[in-house]
């Protein structure tokens, strides 16, 4: 078997290394960083608070994915085959909220649940029932929101869609390509000529054809130490495969294969797989495949800051109780961009994985910035944290003083699917084709969720041993 080179280890280049090397492929993985994981990002932090003597005082912090769907087939056969238990989210972390009118507003469960939500108003909910009849449109032109506008209504748009699309990308469904963002309903208005019918026919088939009971759970899951338990472990088994702390300085072709250099070494190998982030393969790619540098070299990022915060529980429930008259059991809560809010949304991060937080505490897990405030990134700290805070405090009420607080800016964070994304992956993938043996890999081709990216990494090296 010939030799292969995987640079950077985050976990599209550590599922296709795993996948290579149970493929007896050999692997070598270079990291610039001195850890592996790339934007998934676990950590714990100490906070002043009172807890019995054998219990923690420690946070469990995520800075990139909070967790995982029930469906990531790829990456529960990953945590199965280097022996890691997953954790499966509380069961209030079915109810999701959104904020209107400054109030929490619980989310449907469902496409016909939509119709007795709080989140649409009676005339939202009959513009909705006719979306059934609505005719199909040009989606490979469409942006999300025009999309959805088109079949459900503004008014779903703005409450439902566009909030969703900010908690999870940061972005705008303004500028989102609804085929490239959210492929599978698009899928179902061509299908089923109706995204409610094609929504209710993919439930039937999921009932009755499961994948593999084995590899699914029933909520969304984690790890004991975060989701960069994940990552760690793979390395870890991976063992001397795994080289940190090494920075690629270039990828040349030979004529044989490629030369992949570092400041101090050259590795020579017939494939090599790039799944760094789309910004970095376009310098490592300017020279030798300057086509398809410049189609990477087009993919927007949004950037997001994150704050951690932690509560004394009792004192937190008793504020938002007075406030919303509601409890945080649930997942969060997003925030449409038309409420005008400083922030994108927040997730009750204890409450949906309980040991997150100490005994008799809460984490809350608090998102700002993206697409829709490019000048976000330019405040200081202490002005976001306290704008951020202070947004908080508008939907849950007056906030007791918080046992911990720490804030990161993530400047490129999420790529962004925007107009023109099919298009651009169609040259790029043609680029690909004009160099044999250069591979990609990462969120930013076709898909943004963790399992897309893992699922880009097995692609990947499934190609290679094809």
């Amino acid at each position: 078997m010939s030799e292969v080179v995987v640079v950077g280890a985050g976990i599209s280049g550590l599922a296709a290394a795993w996948e290579l090397q149970r493929r007896g492929y050999a692997v070598t993985v270079l990291e610039e960083r001195a850890v592996v994981g790339g934007v998934i990002d676990s950590g714990t932090a100490s906070a002043d608070v009172a807890t019995a003597s054998d219990a923690t005082t420690r946070f469990t912090v995520e800075w990139g994915p909070n967790s995982a769907l029930g469906s990531a087939s790829t990456l529960l056969r990953l945590a199965k085959e280097v022996q890691l238990d997953p954790v499966c989210a509380a069961e209030v972390a079915r109810s999701r909220f959104i904020v209107r009118n400054g109030r929490l507003r619980k989310l449907p469960s469902g496409p016909l649940s939509l119709l007795t939500s709080r989140a649409l108003s009676f005339a939202g909910k009959l513009r909705l029932l006719r979306e059934p009849w609505q005719a199909r449109g040009d989606v490979a032109h469409e942006t999300v929101a025009e999309f959805f506008a088109r079949r459900c209504g503004p008014e779903l748009a703005d409450y439902v869609v566009a909030p969703f699309v900010s908690g999870i990308y940061g972005g705008l469904a303004t500028e989102l390509e609804m085929q490239s963002a959210f492929p599978n309903v698009a899928r179902w208005e061509r299908e089923a000529g109706s995204i409610l019918r094609g929504a209710l026919r993919q439930r039937r088939v999921k009932r009755a054809q499961e994948r593999d009971e084995a590899l699914r759970q029933p909520r969304p899951f984690t790890f004991a130490g975060g989701m960069a338990e994940l990552p760690r472990r793979l390395a870890a088994a991976l063992g001397e495969a795994v080289v940190p702390s090494t920075t690629v300085r270039s990828i040349d072709r030979r004529d044989n294969g490629w030369a992949i250099a570092t400041e101090s070494k050259s590795w020579g190998a017939e494939h090599v797989v790039v799944a760094v982030p789309a910004y970095a393969a376009t310098t490592l790619l300017a020279a030798s495949a300057p086509a398809l540098s410049g189609e990477l070299t087009e993919i927007p990022y949004g950037a997001l800051s994150v704050l951690q915060v932690g509560f004394e529980r009792d004192a937190l429930q008793r504020a938002v109780a007075a406030a919303a008259g509601a409890a945080l059991d649930g997942f969060g809560f997003l925030v449409p961009p038309c409420e005008s809010s400083a922030i994108l949304g927040c997730i009750f991060a204890s409450r949906v994985f309980p040991h997150r937080a100490p005994s008799g505490h809460d984490l809350l897990t608090i998102f700002a910035g993206g697409r829709g405030v490019p000048q976000w990134g330019e405040q200081t700290e202490d002005v976001q944290r306290r704008r951020m805070l202070d947004a908080l405090a508008q939907v849950l009420g007056e906030l007791p003083s918080p046992t911990f607080e720490q804030l990161r800016h993530l400047p490129r964070a999420i790529p962004q699917y925007v107009t023109g994304h099919g298009a651009r992956i169609e040259r790029i993938d043609a680029a690909l084709a004009a160099c044999p043996g250069l591979h990609l890999a990462g969120n930013y081709l076709r898909g943004i969720a963790i399992e897309a990216a893992a699922e880009s990494g097995v692609a990947a090296a499934q190609a290679i041993d094809s």
